[in-house]
């Protein structure tokens, strides 16, 4: 391998080394940095996660200039990837048919992988049955994937700490589904029958109410009444009293007219004698 090539690739893994991607580690396997091996940590949110899955990575003598020969050493179901861990990504193929530049590091074209676990291409896939179940059926696809990443990709002390979170999840949901369900039978709708004789009472309350509340109004009323004619009989009474009054004023007026009538005729009668004499 050329001087060049192998500059190269040990100051790719220094900075790797210093500043590594998130979710990604390489390491040299042997004395020399041409075999290469990798782990990539499975992207949160898809059937991957918690999955470590190792990679072998042999760097070609015309590196940069011919991309890195990468596979999964880690079984993994997925629709670019087939069951030997080879890789469907233009990234590592040369040109006309691929994508691949010098100027891409080792350590973007580990991360351009991770991004393929986390956003798969199922229209240029290596695995036609599987790319056609994540067209198709994607919550199959998903299981499936996430049964072979507890299988392969997850060391067994992980997968009983994985184990009892799913359970631990799983009787919170269940717990969760309960409380929703009592809470449901609570409010349970009144069965129609009930309801109608409910309404039917009510009905009859209101009734009730109503008779109530016109008879005290009517009682009232009558009282109402009952005062006002008491007053009206005061008042007669009083008016009774005053003609009565003006009556017995009026006859004495009469009578005193009259006696005052016979003096003056008496009067009159002794002058005329008088004067006859």
């Amino acid at each position: 391998m050329n001087t060049a090539c192998i500059n190269r690739i040990s100051k790719e893994l220094k900075m790797l080394s210093l500043e590594p991607p998130e979710g990604i580690s390489v390491w040299v396997v042997g004395s020399e940095v041409t075999q290469l091996e990798a782990s990539i940590k499975g992207p949160k949110g898809t059937s991957y996660e918690d999955g470590q899955f190792k990679l072998t990575i042999q760097i070609p003598n015309r590196y940069p200039f011919e991309p890195p020969k990468i596979k999964f050493l880690t079984k993994i179901y997925h629709p670019n990837i087939d069951s030997s861990g080879r890789i469907c990504l233009d990234t590592l193929k040369l040109p006309p048919m691929g994508g691949w530049k010098p100027v891409i590091s080792l350590g973007s074209i580990l991360q351009m992988i991770r991004l393929l676990l986390e956003e798969p291409n199922p229209h240029d896939g290596l695995m036609a049955g599987i790319s056609q179940e994540y067209i198709q059926n994607r919550r199959q696809f998903e299981k499936k994937a996430k049964e072979t990443t507890l299988k392969y990709a997850v060391d067994s002390q992980s997968l009983k700490v994985v184990k009892n979170f799913n359970k631990e999840l799983k009787n919170r949901e269940n717990s969760e589904f309960s409380n929703i369900n009592n809470q449901r039978k609570r409010k349970q709708p009144i069965p129609i029958e009930n309801k109608a004789k409910t309404v039917g009472k009510e009905k009859e309350k209101e009734k009730l109410k109503e008779k109530k509340k016109y008879t005290n109004n009517t009682n009232n009323f009558d009282s109402d009444d009952s005062d006002d004619s008491d007053d009206d009989s005061d008042d007669s009474d009083d008016s009774n009293e005053d003609s009565v009054e003006k009556n017995k004023k009026s006859t004495i007026n009469k009578i005193d007219s009259n006696i005052m009538k016979r003096k003056r005729i008496n009067s009159e009668i002794i002058l005329i004698d008088e004067d006859k004499n």
